[in-house]
């Protein structure tokens, strides 16, 4: 496969990001859609780890670099904004929560409890959003790699044994 394929398809939740906010608007189906987007891109991310992992026998660690580059430049930008920026001086917020924004109402809940004041959402949260929701599809991708390697050494482990 194509390496600027590979890249295009790593952008795939900030592209998940802005059909997610924009559907937020959207009366009935907005909602259903809302809960479907972050199951679909959980599956979709999986899979391009397992796939992934048999593209090119490449370095694993340059495929996480490279899916994920995007997310993590999105997290410095956050982590400048919010705790180096006054409110007025955010130009890019929306932009910096692109990568992980189909997740926000799974990480926004967890992110409340660490709050001084219950159901109040400060820096705190959204800086929980950012790092849960990039560590999470860290996660959903190195299992569907590491779930693919697994298959692969076991064909490999039968083909052996047939061989014996």
């Amino acid at each position: 496969m194509n390496l600027y394929l590979i890249i295009t398809l790593a952008t795939a939740p900030i592209i998940a990001g802005i059909v997610y906010s924009t559907m937020l608007s959207i009366p009935v189906i907005g909602a259903i859609l809302t809960y479907l987007l972050p199951i679909a891109l959980m599956y979709v991310w999986f899979k391009f780890g397992y796939y992934l992992a048999t593209v090119r026998k490449l370095n694993f660690w340059y495929w996480l670099l490279i899916t994920h580059g995007s997310g993590i430049i999105l997290l410095l930008l956050h982590l400048l904004e919010f705790y180096l920026l006054s409110s007025q001086q955010r130009p890019l917020v929306f932009i910096s929560r692109l990568f992980v924004i189909t997740f926000t109402p799974l990480f926004s809940r967890i992110g409340m409890v660490f709050e001084p004041i219950l159901n109040e959402t400060t820096r705190i949260t959204e800086t929980f959003i950012q790092c849960g929701g990039l560590l999470f599809m860290i996660l959903l991708f190195v299992s569907g790699y590491l779930t693919n390697k697994r298959v692969q050494r076991l064909q490999e482990n039968r083909q052996e044994n047939k061989t014996e």
